[in-house]
Protein backbone atom coordinates (compact mmCIF):
# COMPACT_ATOMS: atom_id res chain seq x y z
CA UNK A 1 0.00 0.00 0.00
CA UNK A 2 1.04 3.42 -0.71
CA UNK A 3 1.93 5.53 2.32
CA UNK A 4 2.19 9.45 2.69
CA UNK A 5 4.87 11.15 0.10
CA UNK A 6 6.58 12.31 3.55
CA UNK A 7 6.73 12.14 7.36
CA UNK A 8 3.95 14.73 8.72
CA UNK A 9 4.52 13.71 12.06
CA UNK A 10 5.35 16.41 14.43
CA UNK A 11 8.75 15.10 15.37
CA UNK A 12 9.42 15.03 11.77
CA UNK A 13 8.37 18.78 11.01
CA UNK A 14 11.35 20.83 12.88
CA UNK A 15 11.28 23.70 10.37
CA UNK A 16 9.20 25.79 7.81
CA UNK A 17 6.80 23.47 5.39
CA UNK A 18 9.46 24.23 2.57
CA UNK A 19 12.69 23.51 4.21
CA UNK A 20 14.38 20.37 2.47
CA UNK A 21 13.70 17.28 3.84
CA UNK A 22 16.01 14.54 4.55
CA UNK A 23 15.38 10.60 4.46
CA UNK A 24 17.10 7.92 5.55
CA UNK A 25 16.91 3.83 4.62
CA UNK A 26 15.63 1.40 7.32
CA UNK A 27 18.44 -1.24 8.43
CA UNK A 28 17.57 -4.96 8.05
CA UNK A 29 18.58 -6.10 11.13
CA UNK A 30 17.48 -5.99 14.68
CA UNK A 31 15.28 -3.40 16.29
CA UNK A 32 17.53 -0.93 17.94
CA UNK A 33 19.87 -0.37 14.93
CA UNK A 34 16.73 0.40 13.21
CA UNK A 35 15.47 2.43 15.25
CA UNK A 36 18.53 4.43 15.70
CA UNK A 37 19.18 5.13 12.06
CA UNK A 38 15.48 6.56 12.33
CA UNK A 39 16.34 9.02 15.48
CA UNK A 40 19.37 10.31 13.94
CA UNK A 41 17.91 10.86 10.75
CA UNK A 42 15.60 13.22 12.72
CA UNK A 43 18.73 14.89 14.43
CA UNK A 44 20.54 15.75 11.69
CA UNK A 45 17.49 17.02 9.94
CA UNK A 46 16.85 19.19 13.02
CA UNK A 47 20.54 20.38 12.85
CA UNK A 48 20.94 21.04 9.44
CA UNK A 49 17.53 23.01 9.16
CA UNK A 50 15.60 20.74 7.62
CA UNK A 51 12.56 18.40 8.04
CA UNK A 52 12.31 14.93 8.35
CA UNK A 53 10.91 12.87 5.49
CA UNK A 54 10.90 10.01 6.61
CA UNK A 55 12.23 6.41 6.13
CA UNK A 56 12.57 4.40 3.12
CA UNK A 57 11.47 0.43 4.19
CA UNK A 58 13.34 -2.43 3.61
CA UNK A 59 10.95 -5.72 2.08
CA UNK A 60 11.13 -7.41 5.80
CA UNK A 61 9.49 -5.48 8.32
CA UNK A 62 10.65 -8.53 10.90
CA UNK A 63 13.55 -8.12 12.95
CA UNK A 64 16.60 -10.82 12.95
CA UNK A 65 15.16 -11.02 16.37
CA UNK A 66 11.94 -12.12 15.12
CA UNK A 67 9.31 -9.31 16.26
CA UNK A 68 7.39 -6.58 14.18
CA UNK A 69 9.20 -3.71 13.78
CA UNK A 70 5.78 -1.48 12.54
CA UNK A 71 4.34 -2.60 15.95
CA UNK A 72 7.51 -1.63 18.01
CA UNK A 73 7.83 2.01 16.12
CA UNK A 74 4.31 2.33 16.77
CA UNK A 75 4.44 1.69 20.15
CA UNK A 76 7.58 4.11 20.50
CA UNK A 77 6.56 7.43 18.36
CA UNK A 78 2.53 6.59 18.69
CA UNK A 79 -0.73 4.87 17.28
CA UNK A 80 -0.87 4.63 13.32
CA UNK A 81 2.99 6.55 13.38
CA UNK A 82 4.36 3.82 11.15
CA UNK A 83 1.67 4.80 8.24
CA UNK A 84 3.58 8.47 8.01
CA UNK A 85 7.01 7.43 8.82
CA UNK A 86 7.99 4.38 6.45
CA UNK A 87 7.64 6.18 2.96
CA UNK A 88 6.82 3.80 -0.34
CA UNK A 89 7.26 4.05 -3.33
CA UNK A 90 10.41 5.45 -2.67
CA UNK A 91 10.18 8.91 -3.41
CA UNK A 92 12.46 10.17 -6.17
CA UNK A 93 15.13 12.71 -4.59
CA UNK A 94 17.02 15.41 -5.80
CA UNK A 95 20.27 14.71 -3.76
CA UNK A 96 21.68 11.95 -2.27
CA UNK A 97 24.81 11.49 -0.24
CA UNK A 98 26.90 8.97 1.06
CA UNK A 99 27.38 10.35 4.85
CA UNK A 100 26.21 13.14 7.02
CA UNK A 101 29.54 14.87 7.05
CA UNK A 102 28.86 14.76 3.66
CA UNK A 103 25.73 16.16 3.65
CA UNK A 104 26.67 19.51 5.71
CA UNK A 105 29.54 20.20 3.73
CA UNK A 106 27.12 20.52 0.73
CA UNK A 107 23.86 21.94 3.05
CA UNK A 108 24.01 25.42 0.85
CA UNK A 109 23.26 23.88 -2.24
CA UNK A 110 19.68 21.81 -1.00
CA UNK A 111 16.94 23.97 -2.78
CA UNK A 112 14.04 24.60 -0.75
CA UNK A 113 11.42 21.78 -0.95
CA UNK A 114 14.22 19.23 -2.49
CA UNK A 115 14.37 15.73 -1.32
CA UNK A 116 17.36 14.53 -0.03
CA UNK A 117 18.58 10.64 0.51
CA UNK A 118 21.12 9.65 3.23
CA UNK A 119 21.16 5.93 3.54
CA UNK A 120 22.88 5.77 7.05
CA UNK A 121 22.69 9.25 9.51
CA UNK A 122 24.35 7.83 12.44
CA UNK A 123 28.13 9.42 11.23
CA UNK A 124 28.62 12.50 13.07
CA UNK A 125 29.05 10.57 16.24
CA UNK A 126 32.19 9.71 15.27
CA UNK A 127 33.28 13.53 16.19
CA UNK A 128 34.20 13.56 19.79
CA UNK A 129 33.86 17.56 19.10
CA UNK A 130 30.80 17.64 18.10
CA UNK A 131 28.15 17.50 21.47
CA UNK A 132 25.21 15.24 21.33
CA UNK A 133 22.51 18.38 21.96
CA UNK A 134 23.87 19.80 18.91
CA UNK A 135 21.45 17.47 17.60
CA UNK A 136 19.44 16.10 19.74
CA UNK A 137 18.21 19.62 20.87
CA UNK A 138 15.83 20.21 23.81
CA UNK A 139 13.21 20.46 21.75
CA UNK A 140 14.00 17.55 19.61
CA UNK A 141 13.90 15.21 22.95
CA UNK A 142 10.45 16.79 24.26
CA UNK A 143 8.90 15.57 21.23
CA UNK A 144 10.58 12.37 20.98
CA UNK A 145 9.75 11.27 24.98
CA UNK A 146 6.14 12.78 24.51
CA UNK A 147 3.90 9.27 23.54
CA UNK A 148 6.03 7.61 26.43
CA UNK A 149 5.12 9.73 28.75
CA UNK A 150 1.11 8.89 29.62
CA UNK A 151 2.76 5.13 29.96
CA UNK A 152 3.04 4.16 33.68
CA UNK A 153 6.97 3.00 34.40
CA UNK A 154 8.09 0.83 37.72
CA UNK A 155 11.08 3.48 38.02
CA UNK A 156 10.76 5.22 41.67
CA UNK A 157 9.46 8.68 41.59
CA UNK A 158 11.73 11.66 42.13
CA UNK A 159 14.79 9.60 41.74
CA UNK A 160 16.36 9.82 38.34
CA UNK A 161 16.00 6.70 36.06
CA UNK A 162 18.44 5.02 34.33
CA UNK A 163 17.74 2.10 32.08
CA UNK A 164 20.59 -0.65 31.03
CA UNK A 165 20.07 -3.46 28.47
CA UNK A 166 22.56 -6.24 28.32
CA UNK A 167 22.09 -8.06 25.21
CA UNK A 168 23.02 -12.03 25.72
CA UNK A 169 20.36 -14.24 24.54
CA UNK A 170 20.62 -13.68 20.61
CA UNK A 171 24.62 -13.76 20.43
CA UNK A 172 27.10 -16.72 21.13
CA UNK A 173 29.50 -16.20 24.27
CA UNK A 174 32.22 -16.23 22.49
CA UNK A 175 30.91 -12.83 19.99
CA UNK A 176 32.65 -9.61 20.80
CA UNK A 177 29.43 -8.03 21.17
CA UNK A 178 29.04 -9.80 24.10
CA UNK A 179 29.92 -7.07 26.54
CA UNK A 180 31.37 -8.53 29.86
CA UNK A 181 29.38 -8.21 33.16
CA UNK A 182 32.27 -6.31 34.26
CA UNK A 183 32.00 -3.51 31.77
CA UNK A 184 28.47 -2.97 32.65
CA UNK A 185 29.76 -2.79 36.52
CA UNK A 186 32.11 -0.14 35.68
CA UNK A 187 29.83 2.28 33.80
CA UNK A 188 27.60 1.71 36.71
CA UNK A 189 29.93 2.83 39.22
CA UNK A 190 30.49 6.11 37.43
CA UNK A 191 26.72 6.58 37.17
CA UNK A 192 25.89 6.12 40.65
CA UNK A 193 29.00 8.47 41.52
CA UNK A 194 27.24 11.39 39.30
CA UNK A 195 23.59 10.15 40.23
CA UNK A 196 24.09 8.40 43.86
CA UNK A 197 20.49 7.83 44.01
CA UNK A 198 19.24 6.75 40.78
CA UNK A 199 16.94 3.95 40.21
CA UNK A 200 18.90 1.51 37.87
CA UNK A 201 16.67 -1.50 36.39
CA UNK A 202 18.69 -3.80 34.59
CA UNK A 203 16.98 -6.33 31.80
CA UNK A 204 18.28 -8.64 29.02
CA UNK A 205 16.90 -11.89 27.46
CA UNK A 206 17.94 -16.09 26.91
CA UNK A 207 15.73 -16.10 24.21
CA UNK A 208 17.88 -16.77 21.01
CA UNK A 209 16.22 -16.37 17.56
CA UNK A 210 18.99 -15.86 15.49
CA UNK A 211 20.32 -19.36 17.19
CA UNK A 212 16.85 -20.56 16.56
CA UNK A 213 17.38 -19.93 12.92
CA UNK A 214 20.71 -21.35 12.30
CA UNK A 215 19.59 -24.76 13.89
Amino acid sequence: TESAKFCNLAVCTFHKPDAPRLFVAEHGDGAGHRMKNILDGMAVAQRNKMNFGGTVPVGNIVTEHGHNFRTLADGFFGTGATESLFIQPKPEFQLSFNSVPELEKRRDELEPGSYVFVPSANEWTSNRQVEVSDYYSKELLALLRLPMSSRPTLFAVNRPSVAVHLRRGDLHRGDARATKNEYYYEVLEHVKHHLPNADIHVWSSIQSYSAEVEQ
